[in-house]
């Protein structure tokens, strides 16, 4: 078994049938766990639509460049490590541009007045 492998093989949940439990009555456990992935995973994708329709391309850009980030630390997470200095450069680096791409943005955006007279 590997040592970082996800819970549900760290806590014996796929033993289930080894443990003296006949199918059918894991089978129920099973089903809604695939159920529930797939469901998360289109509700996912459609709240990452729904969001990326709202917002300007190159502010969705911004939340794709961050999506490795956010990678990278829950992999750092899961192995129990800190980053190497590469990787913490790398990580400070694509950190520093997403900041800057969002300043230059905001700067050139036309402000728009708080109270319009409607005419």
């Amino acid at each position: 078994m590997l040592a970082f492998a996800p819970l549900g093989f760290k806590i014996g949940v796929f033993r289930i049938p080894d443990l003296g439990l006949s199918w059918q009555v894991a089978a129920p456990l099973y089903v809604w766990s695939i159920a529930l992935a797939i469901l998360t995973s289109i509700d996912g994708a459609l709240a990452w639509t729904v969001a990326a329709q709202r917002v300007p391309v190159v502010l969705a850009a911004q939340l794709v460049v961050m999506e490795a980030i956010f990678g990278t630390v829950l992999g750092l997470a899961i192995h129990r490590r800190w980053p190497t200095i590469f990787e913490s450069a790398g990580i400070t680096v694509v950190i520093v541009g997403v900041v800057i791409a969002i300043r230059v943005f905001e700067r050139q955006r036309p402000l728009v007045p708080a109270h319009s007279s409607g005419l």
